[in-house]
Protein backbone atom coordinates (compact mmCIF):
# COMPACT_ATOMS: atom_id res chain seq x y z
CA UNK A 1 0.00 0.00 0.00
CA UNK A 2 1.73 3.15 -1.18
CA UNK A 3 0.68 5.69 1.55
CA UNK A 4 1.87 8.92 0.77
CA UNK A 5 3.05 10.72 4.13
CA UNK A 6 1.17 14.65 3.15
CA UNK A 7 4.10 16.24 2.66
CA UNK A 8 4.36 15.74 -0.90
CA UNK A 9 1.37 17.95 -1.52
CA UNK A 10 2.20 20.95 0.69
CA UNK A 11 5.45 21.48 -0.82
CA UNK A 12 7.08 22.15 2.82
CA UNK A 13 10.58 21.57 1.83
CA UNK A 14 11.31 17.81 3.39
CA UNK A 15 11.95 14.81 2.16
CA UNK A 16 9.73 13.23 0.21
CA UNK A 17 8.62 10.09 1.38
CA UNK A 18 6.51 6.71 2.02
CA UNK A 19 6.42 4.11 3.92
CA UNK A 20 6.42 1.26 1.93
CA UNK A 21 9.71 2.80 0.39
CA UNK A 22 11.29 2.11 4.17
CA UNK A 23 12.28 -1.24 5.09
CA UNK A 24 11.08 -3.48 7.81
CA UNK A 25 10.97 -6.94 8.64
CA UNK A 26 7.52 -7.83 8.40
CA UNK A 27 5.40 -7.93 12.28
CA UNK A 28 4.84 -11.32 13.43
CA UNK A 29 2.14 -10.17 15.76
CA UNK A 30 -0.50 -7.20 15.84
CA UNK A 31 0.15 -4.40 17.89
CA UNK A 32 -2.32 -3.85 20.89
CA UNK A 33 -3.91 -0.63 20.75
CA UNK A 34 -6.34 0.77 23.37
CA UNK A 35 -10.19 1.03 21.97
CA UNK A 36 -11.38 4.47 20.66
CA UNK A 37 -13.05 5.27 23.61
CA UNK A 38 -9.78 5.19 26.11
CA UNK A 39 -9.01 8.14 27.93
CA UNK A 40 -5.93 9.10 29.98
CA UNK A 41 -7.64 10.98 33.31
CA UNK A 42 -5.50 13.88 31.69
CA UNK A 43 -7.83 16.67 30.54
CA UNK A 44 -4.80 18.54 28.43
CA UNK A 45 -4.52 14.94 26.60
CA UNK A 46 -8.14 13.45 26.48
CA UNK A 47 -9.63 16.69 24.88
CA UNK A 48 -7.25 15.10 21.28
CA UNK A 49 -8.57 11.41 21.79
CA UNK A 50 -11.73 13.06 21.60
CA UNK A 51 -11.61 14.89 18.77
CA UNK A 52 -9.97 12.37 17.04
CA UNK A 53 -12.31 9.83 18.13
CA UNK A 54 -15.06 12.24 16.85
CA UNK A 55 -12.79 13.06 13.66
CA UNK A 56 -13.51 16.74 14.54
CA UNK A 57 -10.84 18.65 12.58
CA UNK A 58 -11.66 21.58 13.26
CA UNK A 59 -11.31 21.04 16.54
CA UNK A 60 -8.26 19.85 16.74
CA UNK A 61 -7.12 22.11 14.67
CA UNK A 62 -8.30 25.12 17.62
CA UNK A 63 -5.66 23.20 19.35
CA UNK A 64 -2.95 24.23 17.01
CA UNK A 65 0.14 26.20 19.58
CA UNK A 66 2.48 27.52 17.35
CA UNK A 67 5.98 28.12 17.84
CA UNK A 68 8.22 31.30 17.37
CA UNK A 69 11.26 31.03 15.84
CA UNK A 70 13.90 33.64 13.92
CA UNK A 71 13.90 33.48 10.12
CA UNK A 72 17.04 33.05 8.23
CA UNK A 73 18.64 33.98 4.50
CA UNK A 74 20.74 31.20 4.45
CA UNK A 75 20.47 27.62 5.22
CA UNK A 76 21.75 25.95 7.96
CA UNK A 77 22.91 22.33 9.54
CA UNK A 78 19.93 20.82 10.42
CA UNK A 79 16.22 19.65 9.35
CA UNK A 80 14.67 22.77 10.42
CA UNK A 81 15.19 26.05 7.61
CA UNK A 82 12.77 28.84 8.58
CA UNK A 83 13.40 31.00 5.84
CA UNK A 84 12.39 34.92 5.51
CA UNK A 85 10.20 36.48 2.86
CA UNK A 86 10.39 39.45 1.03
CA UNK A 87 10.45 41.83 3.24
CA UNK A 88 11.33 40.60 6.88
CA UNK A 89 14.46 41.20 7.97
CA UNK A 90 16.74 38.28 9.25
CA UNK A 91 15.88 37.47 12.59
CA UNK A 92 12.29 38.10 12.78
CA UNK A 93 9.98 36.09 15.01
CA UNK A 94 7.61 33.45 12.60
CA UNK A 95 5.24 30.90 14.01
CA UNK A 96 6.59 27.68 13.53
CA UNK A 97 4.83 24.04 13.45
CA UNK A 98 7.06 20.92 13.82
CA UNK A 99 5.83 18.59 11.01
CA UNK A 100 7.20 15.77 9.65
CA UNK A 101 8.13 11.99 8.58
CA UNK A 102 11.77 10.51 8.83
CA UNK A 103 13.54 14.54 7.81
CA UNK A 104 11.13 16.19 10.05
CA UNK A 105 11.69 20.00 11.34
CA UNK A 106 9.85 23.27 12.07
CA UNK A 107 8.03 25.07 8.97
CA UNK A 108 6.70 28.56 8.09
CA UNK A 109 2.73 28.23 9.62
CA UNK A 110 1.82 30.54 7.04
CA UNK A 111 3.09 27.59 4.58
CA UNK A 112 1.11 24.95 6.12
CA UNK A 113 -2.15 23.49 5.31
CA UNK A 114 -3.23 22.95 8.51
CA UNK A 115 -6.80 21.54 7.83
CA UNK A 116 -5.38 19.05 5.65
CA UNK A 117 -2.33 18.09 7.52
CA UNK A 118 -4.69 17.23 10.26
CA UNK A 119 -7.33 15.96 8.10
CA UNK A 120 -4.73 13.63 7.10
CA UNK A 121 -4.14 12.63 10.74
CA UNK A 122 -7.58 12.09 11.22
CA UNK A 123 -8.34 9.95 8.36
CA UNK A 124 -4.83 7.35 8.75
CA UNK A 125 -7.00 4.68 10.51
CA UNK A 126 -4.44 5.02 13.69
CA UNK A 127 -5.34 4.15 16.87
CA UNK A 128 -3.64 4.66 20.30
CA UNK A 129 -0.63 3.22 21.34
CA UNK A 130 0.67 4.86 24.78
CA UNK A 131 0.97 8.14 26.43
CA UNK A 132 4.06 9.70 28.03
CA UNK A 133 5.06 13.34 29.66
CA UNK A 134 8.08 14.41 28.38
CA UNK A 135 11.64 15.31 30.52
CA UNK A 136 12.63 17.14 27.82
CA UNK A 137 14.83 14.44 26.21
CA UNK A 138 12.63 13.56 23.06
CA UNK A 139 11.19 15.16 20.85
CA UNK A 140 8.83 16.58 23.12
CA UNK A 141 9.39 19.41 24.95
CA UNK A 142 10.00 18.97 28.86
CA UNK A 143 6.05 18.68 31.12
CA UNK A 144 4.81 18.50 27.63
CA UNK A 145 2.79 15.23 26.52
CA UNK A 146 3.80 12.84 23.39
CA UNK A 147 0.86 10.85 22.21
CA UNK A 148 1.97 7.81 20.27
CA UNK A 149 -0.09 6.04 17.80
CA UNK A 150 -0.24 3.00 15.68
CA UNK A 151 -1.27 3.01 11.80
CA UNK A 152 -1.40 0.78 9.84
CA UNK A 153 0.80 0.07 6.37
CA UNK A 154 1.75 -2.92 4.06
CA UNK A 155 0.74 -4.83 6.92
CA UNK A 156 2.53 -3.50 10.04
CA UNK A 157 2.22 -1.06 12.54
CA UNK A 158 4.39 2.06 12.19
CA UNK A 159 4.62 4.84 14.92
CA UNK A 160 2.84 8.64 14.97
CA UNK A 161 2.71 11.21 17.24
CA UNK A 162 1.42 14.26 18.46
CA UNK A 163 3.36 16.33 20.34
CA UNK A 164 2.06 18.85 22.92
CA UNK A 165 3.23 21.40 24.47
CA UNK A 166 3.55 21.84 28.46
CA UNK A 167 0.07 24.18 28.08
CA UNK A 168 -1.32 21.62 26.01
CA UNK A 169 -1.15 23.05 22.31
CA UNK A 170 -0.36 20.93 19.74
CA UNK A 171 3.05 21.85 18.60
CA UNK A 172 3.68 19.33 16.11
CA UNK A 173 3.11 16.01 14.15
CA UNK A 174 4.97 13.21 13.20
CA UNK A 175 3.37 10.90 10.36
CA UNK A 176 5.91 8.44 10.86
CA UNK A 177 9.43 8.07 12.48
CA UNK A 178 11.37 6.84 10.02
CA UNK A 179 9.50 3.35 9.93
CA UNK A 180 9.67 2.75 13.76
CA UNK A 181 7.44 0.95 15.46
CA UNK A 182 5.03 2.13 18.34
CA UNK A 183 7.16 0.22 21.10
CA UNK A 184 10.27 1.41 19.57
CA UNK A 185 9.30 5.12 19.59
CA UNK A 186 8.09 4.32 23.36
CA UNK A 187 11.65 3.18 24.44
CA UNK A 188 13.27 5.74 23.47
CA UNK A 189 10.60 8.44 24.52
CA UNK A 190 11.80 9.88 28.34
CA UNK A 191 9.34 11.01 30.62
CA UNK A 192 6.65 10.24 33.18
CA UNK A 193 3.88 6.91 31.71
CA UNK A 194 0.55 8.46 31.48
CA UNK A 195 -0.78 5.28 29.76
CA UNK A 196 1.53 2.55 29.06
CA UNK A 197 1.25 0.19 25.99
CA UNK A 198 -1.15 -2.48 26.69
CA UNK A 199 0.06 -5.98 27.29
CA UNK A 200 -1.75 -8.65 24.88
Amino acid sequence: MKYALLVGALALGFTIVTVSALTRTAATRPTPTYPAGARTGVARVDRYLAALQAKDVAGLVALVQYTKLPCVRKKEPGYTFIKCKPGEPTGTLVDTFWLGTCDAGSTRADDVAMMEIVGRFIDGGRKLYAVYRSNGRSITPRGGYGIIFAHPADGEAYASTLVLSKRGGLIGIAFAHCADSPAEVWAYSKGAVVLAPRRR
